[in-house]
């Protein structure tokens, strides 16, 4: 899974949980910048609960 199909992903999952805008914005920066640093499979790893595949 590339890093742009990830975040679709963790999109598509916030939305579906009808999370806040404010805080679905919160969550994809972070993501986003933990995605910067680290590989798909590391972030997925770090968020199983949130972010499950």
């Amino acid at each position: 899974m590339t890093k742009k199909e990830y975040l679709t992903h963790v999109k598509d999952l916030l939305e579906k949980e009808k999370i806040k805008p404010s805080l679905q914005l919160q969550i994809m920066e972070t993501v986003t910048e933990l995605l910067d640093y680290y590989s798909v499979d590391f972030v997925r790893e770090l968020l199983p609960s949130l972010f499950k595949i």
